[in-house]
């Protein structure tokens, strides 16, 4: 799992808007030469936590409690909408929030560049 905390918000990075706060994203999501970009970047804290037994290797801000529930921030339909439009995906103007959501998994998952 990569863990970023984004000090700014919709702070553009790898083609990723980051929204403030931390975002969770799946291993695969970025390959090895976007992870050192993200690392070097000041307004970003990523950390990458290996699945298993291992502990991250470093700490970052407590999440509030509505982050602490899901373990994530939870984004808001207008900022699904926002990203979606970024990545000039369509979508149905009345779709609903679990489907804008499978829209933006599925485009997030296509932007990993197999090694």
């Amino acid at each position: 799992m990569i863990r970023i905390t984004s000090k700014q918000h919709n702070f553009r990075r790898c083609r990723v808007a980051h929204p403030k706060g931390t975002t969770e994203y799946p291993d695969d999501t970025f390959t090895e030469e976007q992870l050192k970009v993200l690392e070097a970047e000041p307004k970003l804290t990523v950390e990458v936590i290996e699945t298993g037994n291992s502990k991250p290797e470093t700490r970052i801000e407590e999440p509030s409690s509505a982050e602490a529930a899901e373990g994530r921030p939870e984004l808001t339909v207008r900022e699904i909408k926002e990203r979606l439009e970024e990545m000039e995906v369509e979508f149905p103007p009345k779709a609903k929030k679990e489907e804008l959501q499978e829209l933006l998994a599925d485009k997030m998952s296509e932007t990993v560049v197999p090694e």
